[in-house]
């Protein structure tokens, strides 16, 4: 299949709150396309026009002014639901969304994966999933007396797919905050003796 791919574009905009639980801060944003066109490159081999190509250039161009003219988005939802509205004419849409630096506790930041769908039905499919990469804590691991002496550095990544439309029901900026309070969460429960055991035992 023919493909456009457009790899960690660079942004700063204000997506839910920062690292600090600050609204309205800009914080880095990766975005990377991967789009397979409603049309094929062949006519424009056999034609030697490259206007019947997806311009990468262009397309580029497009999501860059068309971002710039949204002050905030209050969740990434609403970060994907504009993008994918700028782009046109096309049977499959990867939309990947790295906020480095949103979490505190994250290593690697966190990773929104979204599909949408169009070579089965006129309206898209729609998948999404988020991943927060590398949340770092120091643990006891194991039951030996040795083992409790020192606690081990540990990283580890929570996944979590998402059900629904792309398109929020509201500007839910709750949910940022919710996000928040579950690595919090997490990293509280994995820090005392045997504490690493229970929470794998409990997912």
């Amino acid at each position: 299949m023919d493909k456009v791919i457009l790899k960690s574009l660079r942004f700063d905009l204000v997506v839910g709150l920062d690292a600090w639980r600050r609204w309205n801060k800009p914080q880095p944003v990766l975005i990377s396309l991967e789009v397979q066109p409603a049309s094929n490159f062949e006519a424009a081999a056999a034609k030697d026009d490259v206007n019947l190509t997806m311009d990468y250039g262009k397309l580029y161009k497009k999501i860059s002014a068309g971002l710039a003219l949204v002050a905030q988005f209050a969740t990434v939802q609403m970060l994907i639901t504009q993008i994918s509205e700028l782009v046109t004419d096309y049977v499959v849409l990867e939309i990947e969304i790295l906020l480095p630096k949103a979490i505190l506790e994250s290593r690697a930041g966190v990773l929104y994966r979204s599909q949408f769908d169009k070579s089965a039905l006129e309206t898209p499919a729609f998948s999404l999933s988020m991943t927060i990469q590398r949340i770092a804590c120091d643990c006891i691991i194991g039951v030996n007396p040795h083992e409790r002496l020192y606690k081990q550095s540990l990283f580890f990544d929570v996944s979590v797919p998402f059900v629904g439309s792309v398109v929020p029901s509201s500007d839910n900026a709750e949910d940022s905050e919710k996000l928040h309070n579950m690595v919090q969460e997490v990293t509280a429960v994995s820090t005392g003796p045997y504490q690493i055991l229970r929470f794998w035992n409990c997912c």
